[in-house]
């Protein structure tokens, strides 16, 4: 399994000027908190989000090069605690395969506002955000264009007896036709919401094991 992500660069940096940035962003997580650092030998590439980072490199464009291509083994996880950040890593949204495919009903609304919540549909699932989309009528007025917004998203508990709610920060919004479709990380998550999330991920990893063993029995059969 690699971490490959598109990506390029541009300019490259010393210990102590500017650095070059590049487009690129975590494939664990879809964050776009991602930056170039320096410990003052090597350039890094990691997420200030998850902690994942790259392998060291010499330069900065192949801190980047190996952020996008490297197997899994060689990324760690945890910030260099000494590591300068140097610049930020441009990133356009997180990635289509963050994460676990779901297909959750949910509930989303700006956060702290009295406004009846638009019903959405979670499409994937990480412990550091989500991916939905719902009708634009509703969302549109609240999400299109203010990248940063933080919503309440309510998700079901993993038995399906009730609701908990997260706060999300949008960081990417889309429109395609009538839909928005928005990405967002969690912020300000409590104990029984990481408890929350690590269950509903149990569940929908089981279900996608058991789709391919079922996908794998009908190939066998025929």
């Amino acid at each position: 399994m690699t971490a490959a992500c598109a990506g390029d660069s541009a300019g490259s940096g010393g210990s102590g000027g500017a650095a070059g940035s590049a487009r690129t962003r975590c494939c664990t997580c879809g964050s776009r908190d991602v930056w170039l650092l320096h410990d003052g030998v090597l350039h890094l590439v990691g997420c200030r989000r998850c902690g994942r980072t790259g392998p060291g490199a010499l330069s900065a464009p192949l801190a980047v090069e190996v952020w996008n291509s490297a197997e899994e083994s060689r990324f760690c996880r945890g910030l260099p605690p000494d590591a300068e950040m140097m610049a930020p890593c441009v990133c356009e949204a997180p990635p289509p395969d963050a994460g676990l495919a779901v297909s959750h009903p949910a509930h989303l609304r700006p956060l702290g506002s009295q406004v009846m919540p638009a019903p959405v549909r979670v499409h994937r699932l990480s412990p550091y955000g989500a991916q939905l989309s719902g009708q634009c009528d509703p969302l549109c007025q609240w999400l299109e264009g203010t990248e940063g917004t933080l919503c309440e998203l309510a998700l079901p508990m993993a038995d399906g007896k009730g609701w908990t709610l997260f706060a999300l920060r949008v960081e990417s919004a889309r429109r395609e036709g009538d839909d928005l479709f928005v990405g967002g990380g969690f912020v300000r998550q409590g104990e029984r919401q990481r408890g929350l999330l690590a269950r509903l991920l149990d569940v929908a990893a089981l279900a996608v094991e058991e789709d391919a063993q079922e996908s794998a029995a009908r190939m066998a059969a025929n």
